[in-house]
């Protein structure tokens, strides 16, 4: 019985797409073109660095009965679409990004720690996390704040096919960076 139901379970999961697969990060930069920001910050100059501290490039993977038959990784580099993001967020707020070896006012780095999928009991959770920590060089003062999100898809015998969950992932990601945005602390430092 153990054995059908495993065969059983194996089957459902690899005809709903669950085969390796490479997600398509893709941020929304299209909120961030439509949104009227202050442009508040004009003549602040910062330096903007992205690092990708995830334990693996690994995003998620599913096992039945102790079997590893999915797993998903990004087929572009998450640090350039984040850098395309946040580098278009601080235009619209009036900062010039600057490179390492010119002079600046803050240095800005934002972490990527976690972007994941598992599999629960007929549900997926989806998490994003990062954090961000600026420097204001002048005085030496510090700024620090995570961004978290997660959406719990309910899914009864049937996983999301790649295509939903790319969207899932993506959704999830873009969460978290409106929440950056969104941040008016953030904000209000580094104009300071």
């Amino acid at each position: 019985m153990k054995y059908t139901v495993t065969l059983f379970l194996f089957i459902i999961i690899f005809t709903s797409g669950c085969a390796d697969h490479n997600i398509s990060l893709q941020t929304n930069i299209d909120f961030l073109e439509k949104e009227n920001f202050k442009n508040q910050c004009k003549n602040q100059k910062i330096y903007l660095k992205i690092i990708d501290d995830r334990p693996s490039d690994i995003i998620g993977k599913i096992h039945v009965d102790g079997a590893e038959i999915r797993r998903a990784r990004f087929q572009n580099e998450i640090e350039v679409q984040y850098e395309n993001f946040i580098n278009l967020f601080f235009k619209k707020n009036g900062f010039q990004v600057v490179s390492n070896d010119e002079e600046r006012d803050k240095d800005v780095i934002l972490t990527i720690r976690e972007i994941s999928y598992r599999a629960r009991l007929a549900s997926i959770e989806y998490n994003t996390y990062f954090k961000i920590d600026v420097q204001n060089l002048k005085n030496q003062k510090k700024y620090f704040q995570q961004y978290r999100s997660q959406k719990i898809k309910k899914c009864i015998f049937l996983l999301p096919n790649e295509k939903e969950n790319n969207d899932y992932i993506n959704k999830v990601i873009d969460e978290s960076l409106k929440k950056l945005t969104k941040d008016k602390n953030l904000i209000k430092f580094l104009s300071n």
